[in-house]
């Protein structure tokens, strides 16, 4: 089937999200943030902004999140994850990019410091991969695993569908 030039010009709308999986630098625990008004905690990052890479978006809503400058590039893509549109729920169809990267002290040490300052969001705390299902929305439990299992061997990135392995 041919497409025609206004599938290019007139995309049908999308999300794109970029998110950080940061790792504590002496272990496996993961950086993650209060989410404000849930019940879970969540992954630095966010939703882009229009003409923004995902890249991009994560190295600005990190800084602006926890103080800290990392550069996200393509080396640190650990997942991304496809959404299918919900119409039930009105939610759009939409991209996680999931980048992972292993924090130094210094970095680590300016998170915390950040948060001091900044408490929105409030609050972060490191998290044991053991004790992520407890306080983790299901879909971002998949997305941390992949990218840890991602970091651990730095193998190509996954490709989830709607939280899950593609098959």
């Amino acid at each position: 089937m041919t497409r025609g030039r206004t599938s290019l010009t007139s995309p049908p709308p999308r999300r794109i999200a970029g998110q950080a999986v940061l790792v504590h630098p002496d272990d496996e625990r993961v950086l993650l943030l209060d989410a404000a008004g849930g019940p879970y905690r969540r992954l630095p990052g966010g939703q882009a902004g229009q003409d923004e890479p995902a890249h991009r978006t994560v190295r600005r809503l990190v800084a602006a999140q926890l103080g800290i400058a990392l550069p996200f590039t393509g080396a640190d893509l650990a997942a991304v994850d496809y959404s299918p549109a919900a119409p039930s729920t009105g939610s759009r169809e939409g991209y996680a990019f999931v980048f992972a990267v292993r924090l130094t002290h210094d970095q680590a040490a300016r998170t915390a410091q950040a948060q001091a300052r900044n408490p929105d969001p409030p609050g972060s705390g490191w998290t044991t991969p053991e004790k992520l299902s407890a306080v983790c929305a299901h879909r971002d439990l998949l997305r941390i695993s992949e990218a840890l299992a991602w970091y651990a061997v730095q193998g190509s990135a996954a490709l989830l569908v709607d939280g899950a392995l593609a098959a």
